[in-house]
C-alpha cells in the first residue's frame, strides 16, 4: 500500500508542477518588465504580480485534478 501512495504521490505532483509552470508561462512577459521598471527584484515581482495571475489560471486546473 506504500507503494500505491508513493507513485500516486509522484504521479499528481508531476501533473501540477506541470499546471503551475504553465500558469506562470501563461502570464504575460510585459508584466515582470513592467515590474523591473518599477524596481521590484524578481522575487517581489513574482510574489506580488506573477503569482496571482498564474493562480487565477491554474485553478480550473486544480479543481479538475483533485475533483477527478
Amino acid at each position: 500500500i506504500v507503494f500505491v501512495y508513493i507513485s500516486f504521490s509522484l504521479n499528481v505532483g508531476a501533473y501540477l508542477a506541470e499546471t503551475i509552470r504553465a500558469a506562470i508561462q501563461a502570464v504575460d512577459r510585459g508584466q515582470m518588465e513592467a515590474a523591473y521598471s518599477i524596481g521590484m527584484s524578481t522575487l517581489q515581482a513574482m510574489r506580488r504580480i506573477v503569482l496571482p495571475q498564474a493562480l487565477a489560471i491554474a485553478l480550473p486546473n486544480f479543481g479538475n485534478t483533485f475533483i477527478g
